[in-house]
């Protein structure tokens, strides 16, 4: 069947532009399947809003084999605003990768103009549909919107606030599985431009529900991790009691709207998870669980009998819960109870204190939303800067846990996650690969099935790799593979299987490399989707490993071509390449290629200042830089940039790493 062409489309475009201006009611399904969108065709709709409709696909180029969920918008009846977040919509699912999250599988335009997303399709009933129709437990709904809170979770770590949170925007599958969806809205946090969050208020109102809208949402005020945390706690509320905590009884959505200021909820008779509810629904934001994983933490207190932070400390309310977890040992117990009574009044004191500085911790948490902005690849260039601001807040608050002594360990290990990152995004590697590994140590030693939570692998694998710790990188990314194949996570399978290939690679094995690359084109097959550019790479890297220089050089500029290097695009998932060509071009004589390439590279290295003394990856490109000058017979700059390349390099891989010797022996040559 022919792709999606210019003559069909302009026949049902103006139907379409119809369709988004009636009534849910009025609308009807306009005959678009057995048309094609890139490689999917078109069997039946799914649904239809306000910015266009959703479509199940099959996959019929031959190539693989499945199924997806294809989302169409028409850009002749929406704003500007509307197509900013469709473009949103892709940008924030391209960087998300979380199993509890429907994945982007491919983006692109029609002939005639009309983008289109194209992501897993997610075959399951809505979150309230499910737990109703299965007669689910208390317990068994308070889990599931704690697998919700998951997803959200490495939403609000990649920096991205979803904004829409509600029962149609979840579906369970048939396994109990939570999946969110439609990240239409998404709110990039930090953002620069002050007037963002308004126009996501106004000129996104009508994508907006009313029911789970938050208050500083309605207002059109600042939006952060709490708000998501507030629609959570909503959903949380109408899967336990069957109604809604203010809307109930509304008879339009401006009611609907209003009860949002002015009712507070119900308390449900439920005792500690009343308390739980009820921190979740406050009316401010700065009163609210600050992320998704204190929310799930005292979701898993309350399933524990444990406990939960939403309740005011005091010594009896913890003596009832501790009676409850521990009532043999505690009747044991119960007559040296007496003499200890003073001793524990002593300690409240400290106690309070205790808390407080906890409390301040957990605003520190909130105050990271004003240092950093992760959003499509272009935002991030510009807000590097911001990484060093991020990363002092994440160290002052790991400082404040340890001090209290008091920090769970879940909150403390996504913590140590997030210095690492930080430090890695900085090129700082020596430092990041240790706090990485302290993470992972510490994952591991809170689970006895010797399962690794893969978001926190997979930062620790390419640390490993790039510090040229190869025996522990191959450990651990065949671990990432294998316990991946396991689970039937076909997208970080195909990360561990992607990075046994670069371990492979890096010891000057490409035959090794090319079953390894044959692996993560099996895993990408299962999940129906192609990385065309990454292949593009290690096929270059591996011509470069055999001594192929011609391939591998058109390998490289293949790969950046297709990134839209040419068109003058500059995205970080550029580095590596660049690095690579520029390396390349060095060997076959191209001075001047591999000069452009290395400043290239550099430019996405920078991000502050200090980079040029502490980056990895700023004294990487300043290496390449130095020795096409020295080809170019400019010894003056080689020696400037060869100089910093040494800096940059003892700093942030250590003096004893290649990349480090390769710099100072080439200086050395220069000093003679």
């Amino acid at each position: 069947m022919a792709d999606m062409d210019h003559d069909p489309w302009q026949k049902f475009e103006p139907f379409l532009d119809q369709s988004l201006d009636l009534s849910d009611g009025e609308r009807v399904v306009l005959p678009l399947s057995g048309f094609r969108v890139g490689p999917y065709t078109l069997e039946r709709q799914l649904g239809q809003g306000e910015m266009g409709s959703v479509w199940l696909a099959r996959r019929t180029d031959d190539r693989f084999e499945g199924y997806a969920a294809v989302k169409l918008l028409n850009l002749a009846s929406l704003s500007p605003s509307g197509q900013e977040r469709f473009r949103r919509e892709r940008s924030v699912l391209d960087n998300l990768g979380h199993p509890g999250i429907a994945r982007l599988l491919d983006a692109g335009v029609t002939a005639t103009g009309q983008p289109y997303l194209i992501r897993e399709y997610v075959e399951g009933q809505r979150i309230d549909v499910f737990a109703r129709s299965h007669g689910l437990s208390r317990a068994e709904r308070i889990a599931l919107v704690m697998q919700v809170l998951s997803a959200v979770a490495h939403a609000h770590a990649n920096l991205v606030v979803h904004c829409d949170i509600k029962p149609s925007n979840i579906l369970v599958t048939r396994e109990g599985k939570a999946k969110l969806l439609d990240f239409g809205i998404a709110k990039l946090l930090a953002s620069e431009d002050d007037t963002d969050h308004a126009s996501l208020a106004v000129d996104g109102a009508h994508e907006l529900t009313p029911e789970f809208i938050a208050p500083e949402q309605a207002r059109g005020d600042a939006i952060t991790t709490a708000t998501d945390v507030y629609a959570v706690g909503v959903l949380l509320y109408l899967l336990l009691s069957g109604r809604h905590p203010t809307a109930d009884g509304s008879r339009s959505p401006f009611e609907a709207l209003a009860a949002v200021f002015d009712v507070k909820p119900r308390r449900l008779g439920l005792g500690d998870l009343d308390n739980v509810v009820a921190k979740a629904l406050q009316k401010a934001p700065e009163l609210r669980y600050q992320s998704a994983v204190a929310f799930a933490d005292d979701l898993g207190r309350y399933l524990a009998h444990e406990p939960v932070r939403a309740q005011p400390d005091s010594i009896p309310y913890r003596a009832r819960k501790f009676v409850r977890r521990n009532r043999v040992p505690v009747v044991a117990a119960a007559a040296t109870t007496v003499g200890l009574v003073a001793a524990t009044f002593v300690s409240i004191d400290r106690m309070r204190e205790a808390r407080q500085q906890r409390d301040v911790a957990a605003s520190i948490a909130v105050s990271l939303s004003t240092y950093e902005e992760l959003g499509d690849e272009d935002r991030r260039l510009e807000n590097l800067k911001r990484r060093r601001e991020a990363l002092a807040s994440y160290q002052r608050m790991a400082t404040l846990m340890d001090t209290t002594r008091r920090s769970e360990a879940m909150t403390r290990n996504v913590m140590q996650n997030n210095i690492g990152v930080a430090l890695s995004s900085l090129g700082e590697m020596t430092a990041a690969e240790r706090v990485l590994r302290g993470a992972v140590q510490a994952f591991l030693s809170g689970n006895t099935d010797g399962f690794v939570d893969p978001g926190i692998l997979i930062n620790y694998c390419r640390t490993l790799l790039f510090v040229q710790h190869l025996d522990s990188a191959a450990l651990w990314y065949e671990r990432l593979y294998r316990q991946s194949a396991k689970s039937r996570d076909a997208f970080m399978e195909s990360e561990g299987a992607s990075g046994m290939a670069r371990v492979e690679l890096a010891r000057g094995r490409a035959d090794a490399a090319s079953r390894w690359i044959r692996r993560m084109k099996q895993a990408d097959k299962r999940r129906a989707y192609a990385n065309p550019n990454a292949e593009r790479e290690l096929a270059a890297t591996a011509a470069y490993v055999r001594g192929d220089l011609a391939r591998a050089m058109a390998g490289f500029d293949t790969t950046l071509l297709s990134l839209g290097y040419a068109e003058g695009k500059r995205t970080y998932a550029m580095r590596t390449v660049l690095v690579g060509a520029s390396r390349v071009a060095l060997d076959i004589g191209d001075a001047a290629k591999a000069l452009e390439y290395a400043r290239a590279a550099h430019s996405l290295a920078f991000s502050d200042p200090l980079s040029e003394t502490r980056s990895a990856y700023v004294g990487e490109s300043r290496l390449l830089e130095g020795r096409a000058l020295l080809a170019a017979g400019d010894t003056v700059g080689a020696r400037s940039a060869l100089r910093r390349a040494v800096t940059a390099l003892r700093t942030g891989v250590g003096a004893g790493h290649a990349l480090t010797r390769e710099a100072e022996s080439v200086l050395a040559l220069l000093r003679r």
